[in-house]
C-alpha cells in the first residue's frame, strides 16, 4: 500500500482535504500546475520520491517548494534535495546550496519575502588585498567579486532550517535496516488514538542528532526499534508543538509554533499522515519569551 509523506504527487488533494482544517487549500490552477510541475522532475530525476513540501508567501509572488528524496544506498539516513519554482514560473529549479558565511547573513532577515528570487539582500565583497581585474573593452573589470546575496540564498535557508526543525513522521512509519539504510517501514498501520495524541510519539524526519539516539543506531539491536529517530517532544524549546484532535476525534493535527504555517496530521489507526508549509516564512523569534 501507498505511504502519504509531505504529500505525494499523486496525493496532493487527499491531503489538502485534512489541512483545510487549518485553512490551508490550494486554487485549481495552482493544484494542476503543481502536478505536472512535480511529474517533470520525477521523470527527469533519479530521486525515490518526489513530494511536494509547501508554500512561501511573497509580497509579489509566492513561491513553491518541492522535495526529492533518497534512500537507496544512503546511510543512517536518506539525501535530500530541494527544488523551487514561484507563481509566475512553474518550472522547478533546484535549490542552491547555503554555505556557513552565507547562513550567518541572511539569518539575521526575518521580514517579509517579496517572490523575486533575484533581489539582493547584500552586495559581494571580496577580501581585501586578495582582488584580480581584468581589462574588457577597455575597462577595468574585477574578475574574481565575491557572489551578492540574494533573495533566493535566504529561502534555501529557510526552507533547510524548517525542515530540520518541524518536518515529523508518526513513530513507527519509518525503519532501520541491517544495511544501516533508513527505509518506509511497509509493516506500519498507524497509530492507535492514545498513541496519536501524544507528542513522543512523532519524530523528525533528518538525520540524528541528539547523542543518545546517535549511540543507539550504533548499536546491534538498533534495527528492532521503532524509535530510533529524534523525538519532537524533546526539542529545545519546550512548549513548541501543539497537538489536537479534530472534531471527529479521528484526525490528529500538529503546529509549529516557532515556525507558524507548518502543519502536520496523521489520521488515527490508518497510514495517512502528511506535512505542510504554508506562510510567510518567518520565523516567530519571540516564542521562548511567550511560553
Amino acid at each position: 500500500f501507498n505511504l502519504i509523506r509531505i504529500m505525494d504527487i499523486t496525493e496532493i488533494d487527499t491531503n489538502l482535504k485534512y489541512f483545510a482544517y487549518n485553512g490551508i487549500t490550494l486554487n485549481i490552477e495552482e493544484k494542476s500546475q503543481l502536478e505536472l510541475a512535480l511529474l517533470k522532475i520525477e521523470n527527469e530525476s533519479l530521486h525515490d520520491e518526489v513530494l511536494f513540501w509547501g508554500k512561501i508567501n511573497g509580497t509579489v509572488k509566492d513561491y513553491f517548494i518541492a522535495l526529492g528524496v533518497n534512500f537507496n544506498g544512503e546511510d543512517k539516513f536518506p539525501s535530500k534535495t530541494f527544488y523551487w519554482c514561484s507563481s509566475t514560473n512553474w518550472n522547478f529549479a533546484s535549490m542552491p546550496a547555503v554555505c556557513p558565511k552565507t547562513a550567518e547573513v541572511v539569518c539575521e532577515f526575518n521580514g517579509l519575502f517579496t517572490g523575486e528570487h533575484s533581489k539582493i539582500l547584500k552586495e559581494g565583497e571580496s577580501e581585501e588585498g586578495k582582488e584580480s581585474y581584468t581589462f574588457e573593452n577597455g575597462t577595468l573589470v574585477m574578475t574574481n567579486k565575491a557572489k551578492n546575496i540574494t533573495e533566493l540564498d535566504r529561502l534555501a535557508y529557510v526552507v533547510c532550517q524548517i525542515e530540520r526543525q518541524c518536518h515529523l513522521v508518526p513513530e513507527g512509519s519509518l525503519k532501520f535496516t541491517p544495511l544501516h539504510e533508513v527505509r518506509r517501514n511497509e509493516a506500519f498501520v498507524g497509530l492507535c488514538k492514545e498513541d496519536a495524541t501524544n507528542l513522543a510519539k512523532y519524530q523528525h524526519f533528518r538525520k540524528v542528532e541528539f547523542k543518545e539516539k546517535v549511540e543507539q543506531m550504533e548499536r546491534d539491536d538498533s534495527v528492532f526499534k521503532h524509535d530510533f529517530l529524534d523525538c519532537i517532544d524533546n526539542d529545545d524549546i519546550k512548549g513548541s508543538w501543539s497537538l489536537h484532535l479534530d472534531t471527529t476525534g479521528s484526525v490528529a493535527n500538529i503546529r509549529n509554533l516557532l515556525w507558524p504555517g507548518f502543519y502536520a496530521y496523521h489520521k488515527v489507526g490508518t497510514t495517512l499522515y502528511s506535512n505542510f508549509y504554508f506562510g510567510d516564512g518567518r520565523k516567530n523569534t519571540d516564542l521562548p519569551f511567550m511560553l
